[in-house]
């Protein structure tokens, strides 16, 4: 009964974070507004040093507690001389004993940016805080109408040019904005593990775009159908999927993708004068799929001691053999998968090394992957010989050991046990 509207947003981290860590920068009408003073340093507003905390007070920080001395034109001291000769100290009006929000050791290292004001007769000392400082603390409750569930609508009806509602209330885009605006850095890796129609992957985009940035995005999300099989076999929309049923989108993965092609395309358009040179809106798709029956048999059933390989175990990954839309070949969905288990991002660097007509993959000048059938002697030979005349830099050789039969990979543990390099091989099955 109540309009969706907003959300509820919780924080952790690690480990205790620095004051002022999760922030945002000021725009530039409240640096207008708080900002009225400039000088050689540029602008600044001036803030009162003693603490306006009455509770802070001297019996908690004695040591902040002592005498300024003012000269007549609003120079600030800690000594008194003929120059200096109002004292002042943080004592409120009523007489209350208060203290300065700065010790003495502080305070001699920053005497520059100190200030004294006669106010109402009695002189108080101020201190210059710069607009460099452009960065200011977020309140707990966000009532930007641009943070609006709504808002979030219109963004994605605006990217699939339709009025239809084919995702059910998407997050703001400028909400997901603020959000990684707060860590103040335009570096690192946004994980959204429930991406529904990756708002999260446009906000990235769109802040690199404006600001140079280098954020990369991961989007996780399941293939949640937006339908149903009836008992006919006819597909049925789900009660709150059929606009993007209508539109061509069986589930809503593919909905979050289409999402990310459509804008990075408008981020172009609308900025393209003004787009950094390495802006990136391109994005690499992973699925997490399990083998077949079949090819899980096969696996079962293999023998490594058998001198001959019957058959080719490494198209059993293919997307064709999964059963699954795309054209990864199996060799690309053992790589990858390999990639990540070791610990490598998804845009590591993979060479292609050539041995005759077999491909091999090297990440990094780190490891080299084998993989594919057709290893042999030669290879093994033009191996060894660019490994000892360095030709060829590897800590490892991880090979699929369903497509070496028992004398390949013999002969390829001697020569490398010969080398004075170290290299370590290792099989997987």
């Amino acid at each position: 009964y109540i309009a969706t509207s907003s959300e509820f947003l919780i924080i952790y981290s690690k480990n205790p974070l620095p004051a002022g860590a999760i922030s945002v920068k000021k725009n530039s009408k409240d640096i207008f507004k708080d900002y009225q003073f400039e000088d050689e340093n540029g602008k600044y507003r001036l803030m009162e040093l003693r603490n306006t905390h009455r509770d802070f007070g001297k019996f908690n920080r004695p040591n902040l507690f002592y005498p300024f001395y003012v000269s007549d034109n609003g120079e600030v001291s800690l000594t008194r001389n003929d120059k200096y000769t109002n004292e002042t100290l943080p004592i409120w009006n009523d007489g209350f004993k208060g203290c300065w929000t700065w010790g003495k050791s502080k305070t001699r290292s920053h005497l520059n940016l100190l200030i004294g004001k006669k106010v109402d007769g009695a002189w108080k000392i101020y201190r210059k805080s710069y607009a460099n400082n452009v960065y200011k603390q977020l309140k707990s409750i966000w009532d930007n109408k641009k943070f609006f569930t709504d808002k979030g609508q219109l963004r994605v009806s605006s990217l699939f040019a339709t009025k239809e509602k084919i995702f059910s209330a998407p997050k703001s885009d400028q909400y997901i904005k603020q959000i990684l605006e707060m860590s103040n850095k335009n570096v690192g890796t946004v994980l959204d593990f429930f991406a529904g129609s990756s708002t999260t992957a446009d906000a990235v985009m769109q802040l690199n775009a404006e600001d140079g940035g280098h954020r990369k995005f991961i989007m996780v999300q399941l293939p949640e159908k937006t339908y149903h099989t009836n008992k006919d076999g006819k597909e049925i929309p789900t009660k709150g999927g059929k606009a993007a049923y209508d539109a061509g989108f069986k589930s809503i993965d593919e909905i979050s993708r289409e999402r990310i092609r459509r804008a990075a395309k408008k981020i172009h358009e609308d900025n393209e004068l003004t787009l950094p040179e390495n802006f990136d809106g391109g994005f690499k798709h992973y699925r997490v799929v399990k083998p077949v029956k079949q090819t899980l048999e096969e696996i079962d059933d293999f023998d490594p001691n058998n001198t001959n390989l019957f058959t080719d175990m490494v198209d059993g990954f293919s997307s064709k053999s999964l059963g699954i839309e795309g054209d990864a070949t199996g060799e690309e969905t053992i790589l990858n998968t390999w990639l990540a288990k070791d610990g490598y991002p998804f845009d590591a660097d993979v060479e292609e090394v050539k041995f005759d007509n077999y491909t091999a993959h090297k990440v990094e000048d780190n490891r080299l992957y084998l993989i594919n059938e057709g290893w042999g002697a030669d290879r093994t030979k033009e191996l060894l010989n660019q490994l000892g005349t360095h030709q060829l830099e590897v800590q490892s050789i991880v090979l699929f050991g369903y497509s070496f039969n028992v004398a390949e990979l013999r002969e390829l543990e001697n020569g490398l046990k010969q080398l004075d390099s170290k290299v370590t091989l290792i099989k997987r099955y």
